[in-house]
């Protein structure tokens, strides 16, 4: 499922706020300029694929 993120005007950084069930991992990745992945080198962790030729970041709730 996907997430529009708010761009801050402050200082131009995005944020949001989703409810996520405790005790469990999320993967995720940002979708930048419709056409760019990024994973977040700050999440807790990193995931390969099943495709096997990339990864997602991981949370941990």
């Amino acid at each position: 499922k996907s997430h529009r993120m708010k761009k801050l005007v402050k200082d131009g950084s995005f944020s949001i706020v989703v409810d996520l069930e405790k005790d469990k991992e999320y993967e995720f990745k940002y979708f930048m300029d419709d056409s760019t992945w990024l994973t977040d080198a700050e999440a807790d962790g990193q995931k390969t694929t099943h495709f096997g030729d990339s990864s997602n970041s991981v949370v941990k709730v």
